[in-house]
């Protein structure tokens, strides 16, 4: 559970949301010491969209005073946009939260504590610069250098040619 020190990162997923946009905001926070992560929808269980199935951990109203409040895009995001419910929470946490990130919006804008981005790439670097901002800039340059290692470490490696020079 959540120690006094944490960041209360807060996931919102919905029908069709994007998986790889998920995967680039988590990947970022995960390597952030003192982040907890929180899956969050109108209600507890799977959520399908491209890429694979999220799984909300908890309802919005769980989640009352989150610091990073992060939306991905989807095919769904227009209803998810329009859902009273998430209206309400974003409402809510508004007031107190640090950041609002929305993902798919077609642009990227920063309006005060709120930021909207276009695809999986810039989700990315947007948490990477709200780490910085939130811890510094050796902590992102560490979360930086970690993902491109570990980017570079799930490619497929290049197979060695298959046949001895013949002598």
């Amino acid at each position: 559970s959540p120690g006094p020190m944490t960041t209360m990162v807060a996931l919102v997923v919905y029908p069709g949301v994007l998986a790889n946009e998920c995967h680039a905001v988590r990947s970022v926070f995960e390597r952030l010491d003192g982040a907890h992560i929180v899956t969050i929808a109108g209600h507890r269980g799977p959520f399908s969209g491209p890429g694979g199935v999220q799984q909300a951990d908890e309802v919005y109203a769980a989640v009352a005073h989150p610091h990073i409040v992060l939306v991905p895009g989807g095919l769904g995001c227009r209803e998810a946009a329009e859902d009273p419910a998430l209206q309400d929470w974003l409402r809510t946490v508004e007031p107190t939260c640090r950041w609002i990130v929305a993902v798919s919006t077609g642009r990227s804008l920063v309006d005060g504590k709120v930021v909207t981005c276009a695809g999986a790439a810039a989700a990315r670097e947007v948490a990477l610069q709200i780490v910085e901002q939130e811890a510094g800039a050796e902590v992102a340059e560490r979360i930086r250098s970690e993902l491109l290692t570990s980017a570079a470490s799930a490619e497929p490696r290049r197979r060695r040619w298959p046949f001895r020079r013949a002598r």
